[in-house]
């Protein structure tokens, strides 16, 4: 059987010239063979970790809130668009998710504008509104994608009982919570 060699070994036969750097310290912090040092690293590292785990978070309470029986997207949206416009500014996002109890701030609406606002035209729209609470897994995407209004009235509070309103606010929460993250 041959020996193997890794790139840090040689052969036994093969004479080699002492490097200046084999017993020096290696700087953790320093530069590493790429742009950023070990430290600049494992921060990059620590933060797209956080942001996936965000992600996941909200796909999950995507899912779970498509599974709800009463919960569309027509009312969702109408819940917000209480002027039946089709589409939303930050200001009437922020002003529609305080009045359902969503702690929003005003710069979280923001933050999700830049995220959800596809043709940066400065308003969600519905369609905009829709990629931001379909679930990605398609199964679930199709399923929710399916459902039609569930009330022939004004979308309001009252479209969905109470455990499925707290499921969509909860995901509008993770929505910003995962925006503070990114950003």
């Amino acid at each position: 059987m041959l020996p193997k060699y890794g790139r840090d070994s040689t052969h036994p036969d093969q004479k080699t010239k002492p490097n200046k750097y084999d017993n020096q310290p290696r700087d953790e912090s320093g530069p590493t063979s790429g742009i950023l040092s070990r430290t600049e690293e494992a921060f990059f590292l620590r933060c797209f970790t956080e942001i996936i785990l965000f992600e996941k978070d909200l796909e999950v309470q995507k899912i779970n809130l498509s599974l709800r029986e009463d919960f569309n997207l027509i009312d969702a949206f109408g819940m917000l668009d209480q002027g039946g416009k089709g589409y939303l500014n930050p200001t009437e996002l922020h002003v529609a998710l305080r009045d359902l109890d969503v702690p929003i701030t005003q710069e979280d609406c923001y933050l999700l504008f830049l995220r959800f606002n596809r043709d940066m035209d400065g308003v969600l729209k519905y369609s905009e509104f829709t990629d931001a609470f379909m679930p990605i897994d398609q199964h679930y995407a199709r399923q929710l994608g399916s459902k039609r209004l569930q009330y022939s009235q004004p979308p309001s509070r009252n479209s969905f009982c109470l455990d499925t309103l707290r499921h969509y606010t909860s995901v509008w929460h993770q929505m910003a919570r995962t925006e503070q993250a990114v950003e």
